[in-house]
C-alpha cells in the first residue's frame, strides 16, 4: 500500500490534490486540522493498493467492489490503536487536575479519538484554563440559524440516504416561517432517485405555503438562480451519493455549485467512524459551511461528532432528535455540545433514557 501526507490550507485543496495524483480509488486514511505558526492547516493521509499484477502497468486499484476498501481501513485503525495503545502509558494523567482526567477518561470512552485524545491531553497539559475552555478549542459551533438571510438565500442540505437530510431542511424552512411571517421561501428537491423524499417535501410545501420546485436533472439546477431572484431564501434537498461518485463529480456535472449557494452536510452520530471518514471523502466540497447533526436520540455514544468537526474544521449548526417537525431541533451553543457529550442530555433540557442505558 502506497501511503502519502498531505497538507494544505483546506481539505477540498488536499482533495483535489489527492484525486490528481492517485485518483479516485485513493483512501482517505486520516484527516486533521491543526494551528501552525497562527495559522490553520489541514493534513491528510492517503492511501492507495498497488496489485502486484497492475504494477507494472501503472494502473492502481483497491480489491473488491468497493473503491474504498474496508479491509484497508480495518487494517489502518488496528495499526493506529496499536501505536496508542503504546503511547497510552505515556499520557500521565498525574500532570492533570483530578477533574481534568475525568473528562479525558469520558471522551475515551464516547469513543472520540486516540490521536484527538493525544492533542487534548497535550494542551491540558500546557494551558492552566478551565477544561471545558481547553475543550472549546477542539469544537466550534454556529453557522446556521433563522436570520441568516438575505446574506444567505440558497442553501443545500447533503448527506448519506437515510440520515434525515429532507427533514432537517423542512425544519429548518418552519424555524425561518415562524420568525419571518411575510419571508418567501422555496424548497427545492435535486433528487431524482427517491420519491418518498421528493413527495414528503411536496407535502410539506403545500401544508405550509412554501414555493415547491423540481431541479433534479442537470438541465433544471441551472434554474437556482432564477429562484434566487424571485425567492428570499432557496433551501435544496441533495441526493445521497452512491459509494462510486462523490459530491463534486455530481456538481460538476450539473455545472458547478452556484455562485453564493453554501452547502450544510448532514449526519447522524449513528454511524461508526469508519463509516463516517467514506462520507467525509463522498462529500467534501469548498461550499460546505457547517454540520448537521440528526438522530441523537438514537446513539449511545457521541465522540465521533467531535472526531468529525475535528477532522473537518466545520462548526456544528444544528441538533435534531425525534421524528417530529416542532420541538426536536435545536441551534447550538457550546454548552448544548458538551452537556451532550458529559451528560447525554438533548439539547431541549429533556434527559434521554436511551442514552444514558
Amino acid at each position: 500500500m502506497r501511503v502519502k501526507t498531505y497538507t494544505g490550507r483546506s481539505l477540498s485543496e488536499i482533495m483535489g490534490r489527492i484525486k490528481a495524483e492517485m485518483g479516485s480509488q485513493a483512501a482517505i486514511l486520516s484527516t486533521e486540522h491543526k494551528k501552525e505558526n497562527g495559522r490553520s492547516v489541514c493534513e491528510v493521509v492517503a492511501g492507495l493498493d498497488v496489485s502486484d499484477g497492475e504494477k507494472g502497468s501503472g494502473k492502481a486499484g483497491f480489491p473488491g467492489s468497493d473503491p474504498v476498501d474496508p479491509g484497508w481501513r480495518r487494517e489502518w485503525e488496528t495499526f493506529k490503536k496499536s501505536i496508542f495503545d503504546l503511547i497510552r502509558p505515556g499520557l500521565d494523567k498525574s500532570e492533570l487536575t483530578s477533574r481534568q482526567a475525568l473528562g479525558l477518561e469520558h471522551l475515551e470512552k464516547e469513543g472520540v479519538a486516540p490521536e484527538l485524545i493525544m492533542r487534548i491531553w497535550e494542551r491540558l497539559k500546557a494551558k492552566k484554563s478551565p477544561t471545558l475552555a481547553v475543550l472549546d478549542e477542539f469544537v466550534d459551533t454556529g453557522g446556521l440559524t433563522a436570520d441568516s438571510f438575505p446574506d444567505r438565500k440558497t442553501m443545500g442540505f447533503c448527506g448519506p440516504s437515510g440520515v434525515g437530510k429532507t427533514t432537517s431542511l423542512i425544519r429548518y424552512a418552519l424555524e425561518c416561517k415562524r420568525k419571518h411571517k411575510d419571508v418567501s421561501i422555496c424548497l427545492a428537491n435535486a433528487d431524482g432517485l427517491h420519491a418518498g423524499g421528493r413527495l414528503f417535501l411536496k407535502h410539506y410545501c403545500d401544508l405550509s405555503g412554501f414555493a415547491y420546485e423540481e431541479i433534479a436533472s442537470k438541465a433544471l439546477w441551472s434554474r437556482l438562480k432564477e429562484l434566487g431572484k424571485r425567492h428570499d431564501l432557496v433551501l435544496v434537498d441533495i441526493p445521497g451519493m452512491p459509494p462510486d461518485q462523490d459530491l463534486n463529480t455530481w456538481l460538476e456535472n450539473r455545472g458547478g455549485l452556484p455562485r453564493g449557494m453554501e452547502l450544510h452536510l448532514v449526519l447522524s452520530p449513528v454511524y461508526a467512524d469508519v463509516h463516517m471518514d467514506g462520507y467525509l471523502r463522498r462529500y467534501t466540497h469548498s461550499g460546505l459551511k457547517s454540520l448537521v447533526w440528526t438522530k441523537l436520540d438514537e446513539a449511545c455514544i457521541f465522540g465521533s461528532i467531535m472526531n468529525t468537526v475535528w477532522r473537518t474544521g466545520l462548526p456544528i449548526s444544528g441538533f435534531s432528535f425525534g421524528t417530529g417537525l416542532k420541538d426536536c431541533s435545536h441551534r447550538v451553543a457550546s454548552k448544548d455540545f458538551w452537556q451532550l457529550i458529559f451528560k447525554h442530555k438533548m439539547p431541549s433540557g429533556s434527559d434521554n433514557g436511551s442514552a444514558h442505558e
